[in-house]
Order: C-alpha cells, then sequence, then structure tokens
C-alpha cells in the first residue's frame, strides 16, 4: 500500500480506516449462431466485463466500471477453407462515451 495510499488511490479508507488492497474482474458472454443457408450464418453475442474495487488516483474509472458489448453480423462461408465475416458492435461503457463499430474480415481454417 505503500507509506500514503490516499495519493496511489482514488477511493479513500472504508469505514474500518483501511484502504481496500484487492480488486475483483469478471466477465461473461452469451453467443447465437444460426444458420440461414449453407454459406450463411447469423451472429448475435452479448458480452461484458466488470472490475470491482480501488483503482489508481489518476485513472478515470470509477470504483464499479463495466464494459457491455453488443454484437450482430452475419459469417459467408464461400469455402470450407475461409469465411468472410460483416458484423457491427456497440460498446456501452460506464465511464466513457457509448462506441459503434462496423468491422469485415476473411478468416482462414486450418
Amino acid at each position: 500500500m505503500g507509506d500514503d495510499p490516499a495519493s496511489r488511490f482514488a477511493c479513500g479508507p472504508g469505514e474500518n480506516g483501511r484502504f481496500d488492497d484487492f480488486f475483483l474482474k469478471d466477465g461473461w458472454y452469451v453467443d447465437l449462431e444460426l444458420r440461414l443457408h449453407p454459406a450463411v450464418e447469423l451472429i448475435g453475442r452479448f458480452d461484458g466485463l466488470r472490475g470491482i474495487g480501488n483503482v489508481a488516483a489518476t485513472s478515470p474509472l470509477r470504483s464499479e466500471s463495466m464494459i457491455l458489448r453488443y454484437t450482430a453480423g452475419l459469417n459467408f462461408i464461400p469455402d470450407r477453407a475461409f469465411r468472410i465475416k460483416l458484423f457491427s458492435q456497440l460498446y456501452d461503457f460506464s465511464d466513457f462515451p457509448d462506441e459503434v463499430t462496423i468491422q469485415a474480415a476473411v478468416a482462414a481454417n486450418f
């Protein structure tokens, strides 16, 4: 904790007068893949990360922060060896402005 924890951590001491010296990070996801055609899959995904605990004094995060991500997209499978992925994601941040992305990728199977 160092000699001066108040200068290192964003959150002050608890009721017991001590600073939290731990944090918890957890995450989860739910994934759905639906075959629309032998060469087309619909993809839906929801996942999240959460952090609970004290943070550095210079951190923009709160003592409980979360990121939720929503994904929707399509996989085109012209051949067994590779697929073309088109998808969009919404990032829902607890501490920052939300973001939307659109992505395209080619994935090869080994």
